[in-house]
């Protein structure tokens, strides 16, 4: 899987480059200097996470499985990353004997600053990859989509306390998550890696010893983080903040030496810029 993600890292940026990605292209504020480690720190899937024994997640997981074999998500993603990269089986009768609610809201809980999957465009709306595979979902389903952006480090209450119906936005799959939710299938594939300013000269994670790195808090960067215990222990101080977006500018203006973050939104900031996810 590690070599199929990083294949697909390279085609990524390279179909961005010619304006593949929803029109966009590189702007003046293109983080030119930025790159990211060849050597990946841990793999990662995405799945959508539901209050635990809620229906609704057997509900939507079996639609993504319909949307699959009929193309709907082969075309949404294709939008966005240039090709099919999802992993979702395909199953045109996944709904045959699965209940599903009529007529209801959908209410999906996103970090409305995760480009790709979910992030703010230019005209303040909320677009990306899981933005339009939910309405997908709900169009095929017969139901209404409202996004709630929430504060990330907070989803889980916000599950629990009944505010939101569902975590959809790039949420990677650990343990404790599907220990404390109920979760669909992966639906895509990720990896956590290592973004550098191109001028720093670090080439492996090993270079980063006695450096200092940032993450989001509260993310799965944490918890690879924390897996890699030699990793960790070499470093000189870890940095929270409260999305990747914070994380990178940090990086920029030289305050940390390295930013932990999801490949998916690590290819997408340094091929289209800033100024697109802001």
């Amino acid at each position: 899987m590690k070599n199929a993600i990083k294949t697909w890292a390279v085609c990524l940026s390279a179909l961005m480059l010619l304006g593949v990605f929803a029109g966009c292209g590189k702007t003046e504020d293109t983080p030119e200097g930025l790159v990211i480690l060849e050597e990946a720190l841990a793999p990662e899937e995405y799945g959508i996470g539901f209050r635990k024994g809620d229906a609704l997640c057997e509900q939507v997981n079996a639609a993504l499985k319909v949307l699959k074999a009929n193309g709907t998500a082969a075309d949404i993603a294709t939008k966005w990353f240039g090709s099919d990269i999802t992993t979702i089986v395909a199953d045109e009768n996944a709904l045959d004997g699965v209940a599903v609610e009529e007529g209801r809201t959908l209410i999906l809980g996103l970090d409305d600053a995760f480009p790709p999957m979910g992030y703010r465009d230019g005209n303040n709306n909320i677009v990306g990859f899981d933005i339009d595979l939910a309405q997908a979902v709900c169009s095929y389903l017969g139901w209404e989509l409202t996004l709630q952006p929430i504060s990330w480090d907070a989803k889980e209450m916000e599950l629990n306390s009944g505010n939101i119906d569902c975590i959809w936005n790039g949420m990677s799959l650990d343990e404790d998550r599907m220990a404390a939710m109920s979760c669909t299938e992966p639906y895509l594939a990720n990896e956590q890696v290592l973004v550098v300013r191109a001028d720093s000269g670090y080439s492996t994670l090993s270079d980063l010893s006695g450096k200092t790195i940032a993450l989001q808090k509260e993310s799965t960067a944490a918890s690879a983080l924390d897996a890699a215990e030699s990793f960790k222990k070499s470093l000189a101080n870890v940095r929270t903040f409260g999305n990747n977006l914070e994380c990178l500018m940090d990086l920029e203006q030289g305050g940390v030496d390295a930013v932990l973050m999801d490949s998916v939104v690590a290819s997408y900031y340094i091929t289209t810029g800033s100024s697109d996810i802001s």
